[in-house]
């Protein structure tokens, strides 16, 4: 397996490529770690070990592939393009630059990515995370960040079920049937959202006790991958029982169009901090791209962003938000911050990621030497 020049590599085997190995009788859906680090794939050492939440310096600045070069030389670590590659991650991230994480993610990357910027993205998305960096965890974030929304595993898994006549798969059809029932604008929503939950829950629960030796490769593989995904969001999804996300899609034209609803509940633990609630909506346009909705409640206060994808659109939507603003003051709610920005694609994945920076645009990450 090839190494990241300039670096020493971690000691130990090298897991194969490929998808990662089934357990028998199901589909390898549990025993991944959490947002605590608790918990490994049955087998998978987390190879970050006990530096996982160590904070050391780390430095920020205006950042071009050579000033990044510079900073890394400037570290004592090799300029080479798999270090400008691990450092233009970091920074994606919001990790800063120090010479402790970039040899420890050189060293993950040379084990177990062989070389795959995907694979990179992947350590440094969970580490930012803190969460475990194994193969099943690995294999989650791999799904999430390059196997596309959840509407379009559920188009290739629906196929895949009708295209095989086998007994143990029918319960699994009949959910999927359901589930392509929802998602009309012109029925209650919450009501459909409520059954979007219940139906992927069902889901998940089938995944683990279907057979995957007795089925079609082609459906075993969409049932991994909807499983994967399905772990990655459960990884991602903060702990606590005021947290609650969930993906769906909204029909329009005949398209499912990907969607996504998360909601915080924070504060309100001692007598000096003040409850207050977050809900970030993420819908697919058919005309606007992807917009993402935050919504920020401090009793009667809010404060609303919406993140949109380049300035044409932000320049459309700005002379509506005073006419909303208006009609949210009609309801009582004294409303802070109205705005709208244009963010690229930072958020065009999941609202469970940090916002990933344009590697290309890393000029624009700032803060303290």
């Amino acid at each position: 397996m090839p190494e990241i020049p300039g670096n020493p590599p971690l000691s130990g085997t090298h897991p194969s490529g490929g998808r990662h190995p089934t357990a028998p009788g199901g589909l390898g859906l549990s025993g991944t770690g959490n947002a605590g680090g608790a918990g490994k794939a049955s087998g998978s050492e987390d190879l970050t070990g006990a530096s996982r939440g160590k904070t050391t310096p780390r430095y920020f600045g205006f950042h071009t592939d050579a000033s990044i070069m510079a900073r890394l030389a400037g570290m004592g670590l090799s300029p080479t393009l798999g270090n400008l590659r691990i450092a233009q991650q970091l920074l994606r991230y919001g990790e800063g630059l120090d010479p402790e994480r970039i040899n420890e993610v050189s060293q993950i990357w040379s084990q177990i990515g062989e070389g795959d910027t995907t694979k990179l993205e992947a350590i440094v998305a969970l580490m930012s995370k803190g969460l475990a960096v194994n193969a099943g965890n690995m294999q989650a974030m791999g799904q999430l960040l390059s196997g596309g929304p959840l509407s379009h595993l559920l188009a290739r898994l629906t196929m895949a079920v009708k295209g095989e006549s086998n007994p143990q798969l029918a319960g699994i059809g009949q959910k999927l049937n359901s589930i392509w029932q929802l998602g009309h604008l012109d029925k209650n929503l919450l009501g459909q959202l409520k059954d979007f939950q219940k139906l992927l829950g069902g889901l998940r629960e089938d995944f683990t006790r279907v057979d995957s030796k007795r089925l079609s490769p082609d459906t075993a593989t969409e049932l991994g991958r909807l499983g994967d995904l399905l772990e990655a969001h459960r990884l991602l999804t903060p702990p606590g029982a005021n947290n609650f996300y969930l993906p769906f899609f909204i029909w329009r034209q005949h398209q499912p169009l990907p969607a996504e609803i998360f909601i915080q509940e924070e504060g309100g633990g001692s007598e000096n901090t003040q409850p207050f609630t977050r809900i970030t909506l993420a819908v697919e346009t058919l005309s606007q791209g992807r917009m993402v909705v935050d919504m920020t409640s401090m009793r009667e206060h809010l404060s609303v962003r919406f993140d949109v994808q380049d300035d044409k659109i932000k320049k459309r939507l700005d002379p509506r938000l005073a006419g909303l603003r208006s009609r949210l003051s009609q309801r009582n709610y004294q409303v802070d911050i109205l705005a709208c920005q244009a963010l690229g694609a930072s958020r065009s994945i999941s609202t469970l990621l940090p916002k990933r920076r344009d590697i290309k645009r890393l000029s624009r990450v700032q803060g303290v030497l």
